[in-house]
């Protein structure tokens, strides 16, 4: 199961699956636009060589091409997207490319919570009830 708060932070099992819906005040997703969802880790780590601080690879890439009549859009999380990730805080972004090729980050670095799951290990319910 997912959860997400008021200021979009979410909370998860790894494992779970579920999906985050986006529905933007002042735009209608339409064909020919794209959600990309990124999840990396939350430390940051500072590049020597380079003089700046770099992000952790992403650890989860979505994205999204097909939308709702109503110009929204579902972000599935599979079971695969988070089975194996650590217990503890991410951080992820949703972007929005418009058919235009317009970019606007619409949800920027909120936290996403991996929880531990013990059900992960079951592979066979068999007499489960």
């Amino acid at each position: 199961m997912i959860t997400i708060d008021p200021k979009m932070k979410i909370t998860m099992v790894a494992g779970d699956t579920g999906s985050i819906y986006l529905k933007l005040d002042d735009y209608n997703l339409k064909q020919g636009d794209k959600v990309t969802f990124a999840v990396v880790a939350k430390e940051i780590n500072y590049d020597q060589r380079a003089g700046f601080a770099a992000v952790d690879p992403l650890l989860v890439r979505k994205c999204i091409l097909a939308f709702e009549s109503d110009g929204s859009c579902y972000i599935p999380l599979l079971e695969e997207d988070t089975l194996y990730l650590p217990s503890k805080n991410y951080s992820y972004d949703i972007r929005v490319i418009t058919a235009e090729g317009v970019k606007n980050t619409v949800v920027t670095a909120k936290t996403l919570t991996i929880l531990e799951g013990f059900s992960n290990s079951i592979k066979n319910c068999g007499g489960f009830r």
